[in-house]
């Protein structure tokens, strides 16, 4: 990608997320970034450009807490602030080619709004309760399609008028969404996963983990086909008897896919 395509992605992003904003009569656009494995800090940033900027990390009363620049934080971005269009623009620089983003329309305050993402951050499975990054742009259409049951997709529909993402093709995807504001009072969010949507969330991981291997399967292709037909491979596998990891099992049973 060149410096002139990736501005022009940047601000396309930007334009579609505000007019969206202002179709639902919104002056604001609430974003999630997620920080893990990233080097470079954006906190001091948020601290700094604007004392009327709202944010909140979502590890905030976590064991985790003290990693704040490595926490998914929420972000609401007000359009009338012209400081906080220019943080936006800057954050975009650095995440636009990659899944650590995720925007939602929502009437809700901002407050209530982030306790409540931060309850669905968390998921228990057993007796163990774990990071649940729904988050991740490369995750949360493949939890909206078919890994969460009705109720837990209730969760995130009832709290947001659309939720938007930028695909693997580095285009704006929006799901449009049932909002209702009263829905936050009357609900305590609680994913409890199990073992066949773990292993869902695991043929995800396992997907993108072999195209990131193997990038060259992706040139001049759509990259969402290609992920799309490499996470079926791996709930294939995953349903299989095949002992070995997933690249294994490729080589073994569909070595055309590497060709």
């Amino acid at each position: 990608m060149t410096a002139n395509s990736k501005e022009n992605l940047i601000t396309y992003w930007i334009k579609q997320l505000k007019e969206h904003s202002l179709s639902y009569q919104l002056n604001y656009i609430d974003i999630i970034i997620d920080l893990a494995g990233y080097e470079t800090s954006i906190i001091p940033a948020l601290k700094n450009i604007d004392h009327q900027l709202q944010w909140f990390s979502l590890f905030t009363g976590f064991p985790e807490e003290n990693y704040i620049d490595q926490s998914p934080i929420l972000i609401r971005i007000e359009w009338d602030k012209p400081k906080q269009q220019l943080l936006l623009h800057e954050i975009f620089k650095l995440f636009i080619y990659t899944p650590r983003v995720l925007a939602l329309l929502s009437y809700i305050d901002f407050n209530k709004l982030s306790r409540y993402l931060q309850k669905l951050s968390e998921a228990s499975y057993g007796n163990q309760v774990c990071l649940f990054r729904f988050y991740d742009s490369r995750i949360f259409p493949e939890l909206m399609k078919d890994i969460l049951n009705e109720e837990q997709r209730d969760y995130f529909s009832k709290v947001a008028k659309l939720w938007g993402w930028m695909d693997r093709n580095h285009e704006v995807n929006w799901l449009v969404c049932d909002h209702k504001i009263e829905f936050i009072d009357d609900i305590q969010p609680n994913i409890i996963l199990n073992d066949t949507q773990l292993n869902r969330l695991g043929c995800i991981s396992d997907a993108s983990l072999f195209i990131d291997d193997n990038l060259y399967i992706t040139e001049n292709k759509n990259a969402e086909d290609i992920f799309s037909d490499i996470y079926a491979l791996a709930i294939e596998a995953n349903n299989s008897e095949y002992l070995g990891d997933f690249e294994s099992y490729i080589n073994k049973y569909h070595p055309q896919i590497l060709n």
